[in-house]
């Protein structure tokens, strides 16, 4: 302290000043990097900055008197002494020591100091009140007002201009859902509850509206928002009101100059907001700006509202996707359309390179989002782009490290346990997923899914189904899951019942007319009726062509080529079906991801064209990304093992085989490791893998889970047959009998071989 206050009398008044302003600069930078890195209130920088302020004066104050001291101090010559009546010399020495008494350096540091220990217990204090719940800076979780993490719903903005208070509510919604503090409703939980009000989903959700839903759903609270114009600008509030008797909880309010600043402003409101909850201010320092996690563009922010109204509410995913488009078309960083486009397009089984392009965009722009959005982002990417399942996980993780009951993060990491084989942990993640939010159809048919492939218990997960159907009456997917399970157990008649009733009640769909030309024509081709499965395709097709998805003509082509080759074991007709997919649409027109390169080799492979299916591979090698081979390593490695089983090499086909068993499809590399195994000389373990795709049903990879039964059927109880397992072959053969009753003439034959060794092993039994 002495050397400082030793060099501070050295200086001069202009050279304290900039030391001065200096030192203010480093004390605002250290207080800006306590408050992000501990967390302090908004009011702690500008707190500081009148801090300094204050000081100005007086350390300017400290510099002159003590300079003048100086000065003094230094002798003068005689000649420019000049006498003085004894009062004024004893007057003007009293007034000029008390003033440097006063201001010395020691009362300038000592002062600095005890301002800023002030600071400190002022923040410290209001600290403890809030989270004790006293006086104003309590908050609402602590006062107990409100529960930690209480679900709100967050009403529609009253606004003039009802684009704008869309717009308001969606981007209110979203930076409101980043707090831990409170569980925002999605609005597919919204939807169900207005079905079950009987009101029309097209209703806005207004404050009345609102509370009367909360009410009747123990939910306890409700936000609500105004945006009132005031000359050319606007203000805009918000309050929390308690859902029983409609008192405002706590409110706040912010104002914007013109239409351009609505989002800053709706930043601050909604940061208002969350700190009067209860939210860390660190947590609340954490989150990018709301324009940011957005857009800056208003008007792309009122369409992508428009787009989650198509989705959510009216049901029209082709209108949702088109607003999409048109908001990134504005704002090309705007990362939560792409997500949202991207995970649409991918529900919707879009093409590849459409799904990729998208959630490459939001990855790529991803700190525009908040914390949750950013880690849905990535998680995304890493599952569907680059099939870095790890990454994938890892992303999901964060999300439950922040929110250990995020049901989205619950379902998706669930289903990426399932990709590695880990089914337990797998059926614990969609249990509790399914727990923390069961308010979306897509919850109910997940969780059937994990429900069958962990228990294989058919019944129960069509039970969750039907379930979903009584929640969801006439939703168009639970219709069509209800009926995947009505084909799983073989009941097609059901099956064809519920799909006519989708297409009918959904004409002018073009998305739910194609998934149920589709449908259609798998279960055709399960029952051999491949007549009226060819028509079925050839509807797929074209409607794939009017829908704006050409590549669907390809995968049709696939399709075909495979039910012929499992079917009639027709190798001229399933290259016959590759070349008129072609035809239609010129497979080298299609983007590069979307040429499915690893199939069409392996169906030329099973087709004895293995030279043709090296080319297929070669070309996809020089020319795919490695996201994009990672991605495609399951279909190449079957691809390979049905090369190695043309040429010959059964052992080296099972290696193939077995590193193709990951990813989404459970059953796909099953039939080739059967394939593999009776080519080895071991039967046994061929009717293993035969049995094993015959009992682990697959109803979310519906072609490959029926196309392959009536030919896994026959193999296997040829198989058993000679084996010596009479019981075995006979249940296989009837099985195969059934299902073909009903089949063209033209494979009539094979049924009636399969009855009559059928019939004949019965007699022989006794």
């Amino acid at each position: 302290m002495k050397k400082l206050i030793h060099e501070a009398h050295r200086r001069s008044l202009w050279q304290v000043l900039g030391i001065y302003l200096a030192g203010s600069w480093v004390a605002l930078q250290v207080v800006a990097q306590l408050a992000d890195s501990v967390g302090f209130p908004d009011w702690v920088e500008p707190f500081a900055l009148v801090l300094l302020i204050i000081g100005l004066p007086i350390v300017m104050a400290t510099a002159f008197v003590q300079e003048g001291v100086t000065q003094k101090q230094e002798p003068e010559p005689e000649t420019m002494v000049e006498a003085a009546p004894a009062i004024a010399t004893s007057a003007q020495s009293g007034s000029s020591s008390g003033t440097r008494r006063l201001f010395t350096w020691r009362n300038a540091l000592g002062g600095g100091g005890l301002a800023f220990l002030f600071l400190g217990a002022v923040v410290l204090a209001w600290i403890v009140m809030r989270q004790a719940g006293i006086g104003p800076a309590g908050s609402l979780v602590a006062r107990g007002v409100i529960d930690d993490r209480a679900p709100v719903i967050v009403a529609d903005f009253s606004a003039q201009d009802s684009l704008l208070a869309r717009a308001a509510t969606e981007a209110f919604r979203v930076d409101l859902s980043q707090s831990p503090s409170v569980q925002v409703l999605e609005p597919a939980f919204l939807v169900e509850a207005l079905d079950r009000m009987q009101v029309d989903r097209g209703t806005p959700l207004d404050a009345g509206l609102a509370r009367e839903l909360a009410v009747r759903e123990g939910i306890p609270a409700v936000v609500v928002g105004e945006i009132t114009p005031a000359g050319r600008g606007f203000v805009l509030t918000s309050k929390l009101v308690d859902a029983d008797d409609g008192s405002a909880l706590t409110s706040v309010r912010a104002t914007a100059a013109d239409t351009a600043d609505v989002l800053e402003a709706l930043d601050e409101l909604s940061k208002s907001l969350r700190e009067r909850i209860g939210e860390s201010y660190l947590s609340l320092r954490a989150d990018p700006p709301l324009a940011a996690v957005t857009t800056g563009s208003l008007e792309a922010l009122q369409l992508y509202s428009e787009a989650l109204r198509a989705f959510e509410i009216q049901g029209d995913n082709d209108q949702g996707i088109a607003l999409l488009e048109e908001a990134v078309a504005i704002d090309p960083e705007f990362a939560m359309a792409w997500r949202k486009m991207g995970v649409e397009l991918r529900n919707q089984f879009a093409a590849t390179s459409r799904v990729n392009e998208a959630l490459t965009k939001a990855f790529e722009n991803r700190e525009r989002l908040t914390e949750r959005e950013r880690l849905l982002a990535g998680g995304s990417y890493y599952t569907s782009v680059a099939a870095d399942y790890p990454k994938a996980i890892a992303e999901y993780e964060r999300m439950l490290d922040r929110d250990p009951g995020d049901a989205w993060a619950l379902n998706n990491v669930s289903i990426l346990y399932g990709f590695i084989r880990d089914r337990e942990r797998a059926y614990d993640y969609m249990l509790r997923s399914f727990a923390a939010d069961s308010s979306t159809n897509t919850a109910y048919t997940n969780l059937a899914i994990e429900t069958y492939r962990t228990t294989g218990d058919a019944d129960s997960a069509s039970a969750i189904v039907e379930r979903a159907r009584a929640r969801f009456p006439g939703s168009p997917p639970v219709e069509l899951w209800s009926a995947r399970y009505a084909a799983l157990g073989r009941d097609y008649e059901t099956a064809e019942a519920i799909a006519i009733d989708v297409a009918q009640a959904h004409r002018e769909n073009a998305g739910v007319q194609t998934t149920v030309a589709g449908f259609d024509a798998v279960l055709a081709a399960a029952q051999g009726r491949l007549t009226e499965y060819e028509a079925h395709l050839s509807e797929y097709s074209m409607l794939s062509l009017e829908h704006d998805e050409p590549e669907d003509v390809q995968l049709a082509g696939i399709w075909e080529a495979w039910t012929r080759l499992y079917s009639l074991s027709d190798t001229v007709g399933a290259l016959l079906a590759l070349e008129r997919a072609n035809d239609l649409v010129p497979i080298d027109e299609l983007p590069f991801a979307d040429r499915d390169h690893p199939s069409r080799a392996e169906i030329l492979a099973a087709a004895g064209r293995v030279d043709d299916a090296r080319a297929v591979l070669e070309e996809f090698e020089i020319g795919a990304d490695a996201d994009l081979k990672r991605a495609n390593e399951n279909d190449v490695y079957r691809a390979l093992g049905q090369i190695a089983l043309a040429e010959g090499d059964p052992e080296q086909a099972v290696d193939f085989f077995r590193q193709s068993d990951k990813g989404s499809c459970t059953i796909c590399p099953k039939l080739g490791l059967a394939q593999a195994f009776e080519a080895a000389g071991q039967q046994d373990s061929a009717l293993a893998w035969y049995e094993s795709y015959l009992e682990d049903r697959q109803p979310n990879r519906m072609y490959w889970d029926q196309v392959g039964l009536p030919w896994s059927m026959q193999q296997a109880a040829r198989l058993a047959d000679e084996l010596g397992d009479a019981e075995k072959a006979a249940l296989y053969y009837a099985q195969f009998v059934e299902l073909w009753a009903d089949a063209d003439s033209e494979l009539q034959p094979r049924v009636e071989v399969a009855r009559a060794r059928l019939e004949e092993i019965l007699r022989e039994r006794g």
